[in-house]
């Protein structure tokens, strides 16, 4: 009863699967049972990395993400190449 909800980021993987599900048209909720993740999860994914009016692309989707979460990190106090 007293179990956590803990959260994964999307895998590569997984956003190649999306890619491929959205190229078959599937709706959101297919989607999400068949990667087993929430439907809000996979509308998320699709709003924030589908660029302009290109469709979703998992290459282009992977590099998105990947920029957010650097971008979101604090920038390092030391700089280590300047240690000597």
């Amino acid at each position: 009863m007293n179990e956590r909800t803990r959260y994964q980021q999307l895998q590569p993987e997984d956003r190649i699967t999306i890619a491929s599900m959205r190229q078959q048209s599937l709706s959101m909720r297919a989607m999400a049972r068949m990667l087993g993740r929430s439907a809000s999860t996979i509308s998320r994914e699709l709003e924030r990395n589908t660029l302009g009016e290109l469709p979703y692309a998992s290459h282009s989707a992977q590099a998105c993400s990947q920029g957010r979460r650097q971008a979101a990190r604090a920038p390092r106090k030391l700089d280590m190449q300047g240690v000597g």
